[in-house]
């Protein structure tokens, strides 16, 4: 290897006969590549995990919601019925009952004055369940309720 110019003038040196960065770059970009090809399937390996998990991830959140949901109208329903029924309206009760999510089950009983309703329903999403949600209400009859329907 030799030198070409002066250092002490100024002119820097360079040297001669060893291969410039972008040529070294050059005749190895072969193992380079090779390397960031790697890294790049393993990207790819990695998105695609992601993606996947965070897809799983969702679809078992809508689930809950869906579950949560079902606890709601299970609710609901067994208020609606209770409280028909505690104003003496079987009619009202009836259609309070047509409202109930399809496939549940409604237990009424009445102690004395009071009226409780209890509505069972199980929801399954795929081998995930069943899962049991319910709704109770308790409700006092009224009094004058009988009384004062034609």
């Amino acid at each position: 290897m030799s030198t070409i110019g002066n250092a002490r003038r100024g002119g820097g040196a360079r040297v001669v006969g060893r291969a410039s960065p972008r040529t070294r770059a050059g005749r190895s970009g072969r193992r380079a590549c090779s390397g960031q090809s790697r890294e790049r399937g393993m990207v790819t390996v990695e998105l695609a995990v992601s993606i996947l998990t965070a897809a799983l991830i969702a679809a078992g959140l809508c689930w809950v919601v869906g579950v949560v949901g079902a606890q709601i109208r299970c609710q609901d329903s067994a208020v609606a019925i209770a409280r028909q029924l505690a104003r003496g309206d079987e009619a009202g009760a009836g259609r309070a009952r047509a409202a109930v999510p399809p496939g549940s089950t409604v237990q009424v009983s009445s102690d004395g004055d009071v009226v409780q309703v209890t509505v069972h329903d199980e929801l399954s999403w795929g081998r995930i369940g069943p899962v049991p949600v319910s709704g109770r209400a308790t409700v006092t009859k009224e009094p004058h309720a009988v009384e004062q329907r034609p």
